[in-house]
């Protein structure tokens, strides 16, 4: 039986702390690597609190707003779609590299069971 191995990369950044309110922001990236390396999709996410604001995956090339306040912000990013590529790129390229590190694991994990 051949598995698809996912490896998930997640980057966490605390970007916005108000210990009196216990409000917290953070972006989440993660790095899809299925089946080879060749097949990598990274999708980022913004949060603020629980509610993810904003949402760009790599395969669609578009930022995606999931509340009211993230409208402009999507928009404001969608109209530089060369730069969307661009770092788009710059991460999968990453993603790859963590990829050749970790891949080899999780085949030798997968083969044992």
């Amino acid at each position: 039986m051949r598995y698809h191995h996912v490896i998930y990369l997640t980057l966490l950044l605390p970007t916005l702390f108000e210990t009196v309110h216990g409000h917290y922001g953070f972006i989440l990236m993660d790095c899809h690597v299925l089946g080879s390396l060749q097949n990598v999709e990274i999708v980022y996410s913004v949060y603020y609190g629980k509610t993810e604001l904003l949402r760009l995956n790599s395969t669609e090339n578009k930022v995606v707003a999931y509340t009211e306040y993230a409208m402009k912000w999507a928009d404001d990013l969608n109209k530089k779609p060369e730069w969307l590529h661009t770092e788009t790129e710059k991460n999968i390229r990453d993603c790859k590299r963590f990829g050749q590190l970790f891949l080899p694991m999780t085949e030798k994990s997968g083969e044992m069971n």
